[in-house]
């Protein structure tokens, strides 16, 4: 519950940030709007268009978000103007992207990128090259902020799991905040690259493998915690 709500303070944070204006200056009119909601596990479906927020516990499907969230594991909608959240957010108009980077843990990584061209959420999964019985999964969101035609700037929020079949017990997570600059190389490709901050938590390791400089690291009952500084490079196709 502490990490989800961590990602939803970070989604606000940064959607205020990048939305917090319409194109006039005037207010994006993301207060007092409806909420179409599903909080059980289920589906929220509307025939028109959302304003406000669309929740449910396992699918959103809209033909049109004009503003707002639409948060749920998956979600689709022909158009959307406002912020999915969820593990795929599938937009028509948008469509679906591939990211690949590494990282300093030298995990290589393949996620699908979802959501709309100003705010991303990312499947992910990777592997060690170093240890082949080491693997990684996790998510992430954030927005895009174009600095120029070419140049844009993706902070994002990453959470991943590692899990290591040489040791079945290996309870070992990773949350990354990550500054991304990026280029435009054309419409299909760009490539992008940046710091982390990283804080790694683990029942079964000291983190010293998955980490580039340690600014602070401690034991408790068995229990490790490490925070460091990392960095990210790759490409993103589509």
């Amino acid at each position: 519950m502490k990490k989800l709500t961590l990602v939803v303070i970070f989604t606000m944070t940064f959607a205020a940030m990048a939305f917090g204006q319409d194109a006039t200056g005037g207010d994006p009119g993301y207060k007092n709007v409806p909420v179409n909601a599903s909080l059980v596990p289920g589906a929220s479906m509307s025939a028109g268009a959302v304003q406000g927020a669309q929740i449910a516990g396992i699918l959103n499907i809209t033909e049109k978000v004009e503003t707002g969230f639409q948060i749920g594991l998956f979600n689709y909608s022909k158009e959307n103007n406002g912020i999915p959240i969820g593990l795929v957010s599938y937009v028509k108009e948008d469509g679906l992207r591939v990211d690949v980077w590494a990282d300093e843990a030298i995990f290589t990584n393949v996620g699908l990128r979802s959501g709309t061209r100003r705010f991303h959420n990312i499947l992910f999964i990777g592997k060690q090259v170093t240890d082949p019985l080491s693997w990684t999964v996790g998510v992430g969101i954030g927005p895009h902020i174009n600095l120029s035609k070419s140049v844009y700037l993706e902070p994002d929020l990453i959470y991943q799991t590692i899990a290591n079949f040489s040791n079945l017990n290996d309870n070992s997570h990773i949350t990354k905040i990550r500054v991304l600059g990026g280029w435009e190389i054309s419409k299909a490709v760009s490539i992008f690259g940046g710091p982390t901050l990283n804080s790694f938590y683990s029942t079964s390791n000291d983190g010293s493998d998955y980490a580039l400089l340690t600014i602070r690291e401690s034991e408790s009952g068995g229990k490790w915690k490490r925070t460091s500084i990392g960095f990210v490079f790759g490409a993103k196709f589509l």
